[in-house]
């Protein structure tokens, strides 16, 4: 890996997160399943993996309660949903 010099504050951590990324390469994008995704934070992840092309995600859980966060939250469509009747 890239600079392994002790962590010092937030911009390091970001700094080795980017490194990761460049070290992985450029692989396609895995196909995941994201289960209940219903939070603010978890459906920012998860565009966010999608924008670095590391994966194609699909969300399992409550449509309409998904689509409320992702609303709440700004997120754009475009993510493939599938209802789970247990969430």
């Amino acid at each position: 890996m890239n600079n392994m010099a002790p962590m010092n504050g937030m911009e390091t951590v970001n700094s080795r997160y980017e490194n990761l990324l460049e070290d992985a390469g450029k692989p396609p994008a895995i196909v995941t399943a994201v289960a209940h995704p219903c939070e603010k934070s978890v459906l920012e992840a998860v565009v966010e993996a999608r924008r670095l092309n590391l994966i194609e995600p699909i969300l399992v859980g409550p449509i309409a309660k998904i689509r409320s966060v992702a609303t709440a939250v700004t997120i754009a469509g475009g993510l493939p949903a599938s209802s789970s009747r247990f969430s």
